[in-house]
């Protein structure tokens, strides 16, 4: 990570987290971003480059503040078929939530 992402300046706890007992396919292993001030903490620029590229990765990622976390990647139609079963409305959209499913399905949970 590079030294404007400590968090001490970016003002968030990125972590790498494999709960237990996992909510949900997304859930079982993933890239936590803990907000140490605000939800305001992920919208600066230093903050949207370091999330840029943990959304590139295979892994899913979670910001969180407080009591409450919500899903950055994947986002839209993927999540969507991953954590709603919402039916893909084109043949890419059922390979890459396929390959999310594969990619997670033998972690816990």
């Amino acid at each position: 990570m590079p030294d404007f992402a400590r968090p001490d300046r970016l003002g968030i706890v990125f972590d790498v987290v494999m709960p237990d007992e996992p909510n949900n396919i997304l859930d079982r292993l993933y890239v936590r971003g803990t907000a140490l001030h605000s939800w305001a903490d992920f919208e600066s620029e230093n903050a949207r480059v370091i999330l840029d590229q943990f959304s590139r990765g295979d892994l899913p990622v979670w910001l969180e503040y407080g009591d409450d976390k919500m899903l950055a990647h994947p986002l839209g139609e993927i999540a969507d078929i991953l954590l709603g079963g919402a039916a893909p409305s084109t043949s890419e959209a059922a390979e890459q939530a396929e390959r999310w499913r594969v990619r997670f399905s033998n972690l816990k949970g």
